[in-house]
């Protein structure tokens, strides 16, 4: 694979899921992308703050091209009432 991109909710309401899953993540050769899910918030709010950097994330909305493909990246959480808090 060239890329991948995660379509969002990495984990499901526990932050200890991340350190499940995150290896198998960075074992893929590709390069990855992240769309955050309403599940990746859904953890108590001292700990979203470190979502980002859990999934090694810069940036809430971006855009990329592949293969003449734009694929822009929104973050549907930045107005919710369970979203991160800024980044």
């Amino acid at each position: 694979m060239d890329y991948t991109i995660h379509l969002g909710d990495f984990i499901d309401r526990d932050f200890k899921s991340f350190d499940s899953v995150t290896p198998i993540w960075k074992g893929l050769k590709s390069e990855k992308y992240h769309v955050l899910g309403n599940h990746d918030f859904s953890i108590v709010d001292s700990l979203k703050p470190l979502v980002f950097e859990k999934m090694d994330i810069e940036d809430r909305y971006y855009s990329i091209i592949r293969n003449k493909w734009r694929f822009i990246v929104l973050d549907g959480n930045d107005l919710s009432v369970h979203g991160a808090l800024t980044l």
